[in-house]
């Protein structure tokens, strides 16, 4: 089932919804682009911040951003950014007891168009099975 949502993500994506490059058409300038968190036990929670500055013209307004998953968290420090602006994502993902490499999607959607974030982890057993 996550890989059938993950693939449903990822086609709409490729066809015009988020933005994964760094400078995106919305007028924003993500740093970094995507978060990897390495490797990581079962049972923990890491946490990541994203960079958000406005390079376009016009302010920016965000929603609050969304996760594909429970297990990940996305909040921002600022909702409104005048050109030159930054907000910091702050993204938070709990590895609870899965194992392996695992793909999220943090989307933020800003009133100059959607972008998306993406979250890699390589989560390991807490103890040796």
């Amino acid at each position: 089932m996550r890989v059938v949502v993950f693939a449903a993500l990822l086609f709409s994506f490729y066809h015009g919804v988020p933005a994964f490059a760094e400078e995106t058409s919305a007028g924003l300038r993500v740093e970094p682009a995507e978060i990897d968190f390495g490797r990581a036990l079962q049972h923990q929670v890491r946490e990541a911040k994203v960079k958000l500055t406005n390079t376009g013209k016009n302010p920016v307004t965000f929603l609050p951003p969304a996760t594909d998953c429970g297990c990940t968290t996305a909040s921002l420090s600022k909702v409104t950014l005048l050109p030159g602006e930054v907000s910091l994502l702050t993204v938070k993902l709990e590895t609870r007891a899965e194992t392996g490499t695992v793909h999220r999607m943090v989307i933020v959607h800003a009133s100059s168009g959607d972008l998306a974030v993406p979250v890699t982890i390589e989560i390991v057993p807490d103890s040796p099975p």
